[in-house]
């Protein structure tokens, strides 16, 4: 009777422990949110992977690591785990552009079940025989109204040799994984962006056919306060080259030199993709037709003497920008609106047929000046007139006295 008791007891203990292993489900009206772990066990001295599992209910999101015009990401707190464990920051899964309905505003977000991985490092000299953990997750759920919601989870996982999966979390990680951006060091595009006309560009080239089955892009800031979302937004694919157009937000901040970010593409077969991207601020600016940047010779300039600054201009194939006088028809390229220190002397562009530079005199010992427009007039041609020689020498000028 003793050794039946003994063996019931020993069968409850299993059951207590594959269930703490499974972990806890939350349920509300609008959402399901659980903690689960990738594998059944843990091993001293390596990596496992927890996941925070959201599943709304239809036409409900969760939020993104950034939530765009609105909307608090998920994110857990208040862990109670063994000492000399090491808790990693959520991986993010690629987010969806989602437009408020009725309005200008534009949140990034996950209105699906989605898996936010966590590593999780065991330290190497653990020798209890379970795992014990306990945390608290936050989240917002939202579809019209947003309805804010936290909870405690806990799990307890064996100490094991090796690292058993769970089977029933392998799609769900998978799917994660695969739609993990790409990180900077994982990818080679060069990404730059611009500043003008109250737009935000964001410039990106691509040297690995990256680009070649594009059908949509889509470009994912994570600081508030630099763009405006909607309801202008203008997207060209060329080729190799992407550039994504916004308004700044009304509060752009001034000095913004690198722009981060997540870039998403859609293909023509409606798979995702993404690339997680640092964009340096730029001169140059272009479309599918002109690449136009505005350069200085020197990197400094000295009171009292002539500095020169030049534009360069490189259209794509088979287009052509003018000389002074456009002939039959065309006019040329023209500089205003120049916001420059006082006492300091513009002149104007010195063409020739092949040249186009600028000079300027300042007789200040800081010198910064800032062009807001540049007028560019150019037409297609299907004659090859306009050789590519501008492309490495179209620089030519503006004298300042």
């Amino acid at each position: 009777m003793l050794k039946a008791l003994h063996n019931i007891l020993i069968f409850m203990s299993f059951i207590v422990l594959a269930t703490n292993s499974y972990g806890q489900v939350h349920s509300t009206d609008q959402i399901e949110v659980e903690l689960v772990s990738e594998t059944m066990n843990v091993v001293p001295g390596e990596t496992f992977w927890l996941g925070v599992r959201l599943d709304p209910i239809e036409h409900w999101h969760t939020y993104w690591k950034f939530g765009g015009d609105s909307g608090v990401e998920t994110f857990t707190s208040e862990w109670d785990i063994p000492e000399g464990t090491v808790v990693g920051d959520i991986v993010w899964p690629i987010p969806e552009w989602t437009p408020f309905l009725g309005s200008e505003l534009v949140t990034f977000t996950y209105e699906r079940e989605v898996f936010l991985p966590l590593p999780i490092s065991v330290p190497g000299d653990y020798d209890q025989s379970t795992f014990d953990l306990t945390m608290k997750i936050d989240w917002q759920v939202c579809e019209e109204i947003c309805i804010p919601g936290d909870a405690i989870f806990s799990l307890s996982l064996p100490v094991g040799e090796a690292l058993e999966i769970d089977e029933r979390w392998v799609v769900g990680f998978a799917e994660s994984r695969e739609l993990t951006p790409a990180s900077l060091d994982q990818h080679s595009l060069l990404t730059q962006f611009n500043a003008h006309d109250d737009k935000v560009n964001v410039m990106t080239q691509a040297f690995n056919g990256e680009f070649e089955n594009v059908d949509e892009a889509y470009f994912f800031p994570t600081e508030r306060r630099i763009m405006k979302y909607a309801p202008y937004r203008e997207v060209m694919i060329d080729g190799d080259r992407i550039q994504i157009s916004t308004e700044q937000h009304r509060r752009y901040p001034a000095g913004l030199n690198e722009l981060v970010g997540t870039l998403k593409l859609i293909d023509d077969d409606g798979s995702w993709r993404a690339y997680d991207i640092a964009s340096r601020l730029t001169n140059v600016a272009w479309d599918h037709s002109i690449e136009v940047e505005f350069i200085a010779e020197t990197t400094n300039i000295v009171p009292g003497k002539t500095t020169w600054l030049g534009l360069r201009l490189d259209p794509a194939e088979h287009w052509h920008t003018y000389w002074k006088m456009g002939g039959d028809s065309g006019e040329p390229t023209n500089l205003s609106e120049w916001e420059a220190p006082e006492g300091t002397q513009i002149g104007e562009l010195k063409f020739s047929p092949h040249l186009m530079a600028a000079i300027l005199r300042n007789r200040f010992g800081e010198f910064r000046l800032r062009r807001r427009n540049t007028a560019t007039n150019f037409d297609n041609h299907s004659r090859k007139l306009y050789r590519r020689y501008s492309r490495a020498k179209c620089a030519g000028v503006l004298e300042c006295l």
